[in-house]
């Protein structure tokens, strides 16, 4: 089942917090992450992350996993959930000039933007003002697109 018009796939952009939530059910309301997750395995959701995250990811896993084994076993899992996209210089060089006070949460923007990717998604909806996209978080994106 998919949701758009065209009968293509919604397009997101996804948050680090959105994929650590999922995985270690680090929040009290980690059920719309997961649920999310569901959706880009089932083929509603497109969902896409940066390079850049996924070292971000590694370093939050140690806190919460115990063995090498077990994070290379969650970074595969979202690897092969989702599309992974390029951190490029003009990525950088547009973040310095945007209007964001999170600059990593600003180079999620300008990847999204890059990408065409109308939409962000984010456990942590105060650090996108400004963001120049469409901003929701899981449980949000899930009514829109009545997925829940």
């Amino acid at each position: 089942m998919t949701t758009s018009v065209e009968n293509k796939p919604i397009k997101v952009f996804i948050d680090t917090n959105v994929i650590i939530d999922a995985l270690t059910l680090r929040d009290n309301n980690y059920q719309p992450s997961r649920q999310l997750w569901r959706h880009v395995l089932y083929g509603n959701i497109k969902g896409y992350i940066s390079s850049k995250q996924i070292t971000d990811i590694y370093y939050i896993f140690k806190k919460y996993y115990r063995t090498e084994q077990e994070i290379r076993a969650n970074l595969s899992a979202i690897v092969d959930s989702f599309e992974i996209l390029p951190f490029l210089k003009g990525d950088v060089l547009a973040c310095l000039k945007t209007e964001m006070n999170d600059f990593e949460d600003a180079i999620i923007c300008e990847i999204a933007k890059t990408n065409m990717i109308p939409i962000v998604v984010t456990n942590n909806l105060k650090h996108f003002t400004n963001a120049g996209l469409m901003v929701l978080d899981p449980e949000q994106t899930l009514n829109m697109f009545s997925l829940n």
